[in-house]
C-alpha cells in the first residue's frame, strides 16, 4: 500500500523534487542505452574546445572566398553554355538554307535529266518536282545517329557466307546480276 508522503508525492508528480532530481541525472548519464555523450566541440584543427573568434573569422572568409570561386565557376559555364547555344541555332539555319538549296539544285538536275533524255528520244523517268528518296533522307533533319552511312534499306549489315567468304574471291552470276530497265 501507498503511504500518505508517496502517494502526495505521485498527486504532485510534476513538482516532486525525487523524481526531478533522478530524471536529471539519468537523462545526462544514461539517455537511451546510456552509450550518450556529451558532445564537445572541435576546432578546425581538431582539438577539441571552444573556438575562438579569430577562428571563426578565417573560416567565414575562406568560406566566402570558395562561394566567390563558385559563383566565378558558375557565371563562366553559362557564358559558355550560351555560346554554344548561339552557335548551334546559327549552325540549324545554314543547315536549313543549305538544305533548301539543296532540294532545289535537286529539282533543277531532275529537269535537266528529263529534257536529256527527251531530247534523246526516250520518255522520261521522272517528274521534275521529285527528289530522289537519298536526298530527302539525307536532308531531313539530322542524319539519325543508329542509320549506317551508304546503307540501302532492307539489306542487312552482316555479310552472308554464301555471298561472302574470305577465303575465296567473290563470284559473279547472270543468274543472280539484276540489271534495271532503265540503265544503258
Amino acid at each position: 500500500m501507498l503511504t500518505s508522503e508517496s502517494q502526495f508525492c505521485c498527486d504532485a508528480f510534476d513538482s516532486c523534487p525525487e523524481r526531478t532530481t533522478k530524471e536529471k541525472s539519468r537523462s545526462l548519464s544514461n539517455m537511451g542505452n546510456g552509450s550518450v555523450k556529451p558532445k564537445h566541440s572541435k576546432n578546425p584543427d581538431g582539438h577539441s574546445g571552444n573556438l575562438t573568434t579569430s577562428a571563426l573569422r578565417s573560416k567565414v572568409t575562406e568560406l566566402e572566398r570558395e562561394l566567390r570561386r563558385k559563383d566565378a565557376e558558375i557565371q563562366e559555364r553559362e557564358y559558355h553554355l550560351k555560346e554554344l547555344r548561339e552557335q548551334l541555332s546559327k549552325q540549324t539555319v545554314a543547315i536549313a538554307e543549305l538544305t533548301e538549296e539543296l532540294q532545289n539544285k535537286c529539282i533543277q538536275l531532275n529537269k535537266l535529266q528529263d529534257v536529256v533524255h527527251m531530247q534523246g528520244g526516250s520518255p522520261p523517268q521522272a517528274s521534275p518536282d521529285k527528289v530522289p528518296l537519298e536526298v530527302h533522307r539525307k536532308t531531313s533533319g539530322l542524319v539519325s545517329l543508329h542509320s549506317r552511312r551508304g546503307a540501302k534499306a532492307g539489306v542487312s549489315a552482316e555479310p552472308t557466307t554464301r555471298t561472302y567468304d574470305l577465303n575465296k574471291p567473290p563470284e559473279f552470276s547472270f543468274e543472280k546480276a539484276r540489271v534495271r530497265k532503265d540503265s544503258r
